[in-house]
């Protein structure tokens, strides 16, 4: 579910841009094997998560699965969500 990702290639590699002079937040989140964020919502914006190590249980609404590296989600405004990492430890760029 990647949303408005540029992504270019060049002659040293590739890079994907996630915004490009845009107000945001670029965070990585690391979560402890076993451990859990609490179960939230934000009214006013939505988030981008990339898996970035390990296998993180990811919630948002009434889904539920057990992610790799590399997938990403979009949370929607309003939709309850968490990440959780049962299995490993996590790290997920939001």
């Amino acid at each position: 579910m990647l949303m408005n990702t540029v992504h270019e290639d060049r002659p040293w590699g590739s890079f994907d841009m996630f915004t490009h002079n845009e107000q945001s937040t670029v965070k990585l989140i690391y979560v402890n094997k076993d451990g859990f964020l609490s179960l939230q919502y934000h009214q006013n914006r939505e988030e981008f998560w990339r898996v970035v190590v390990g296998n993180p249980e990811i919630t948002i609404g009434e889904n539920k699965i057990i992610a790799n590296p590399g997938q990403d989600f979009i949370v929607p405004k309003g939709i309850n969500h968490r990440i959780g990492a049962p299995n490993n430890d996590v790290i997920i760029l939001e």
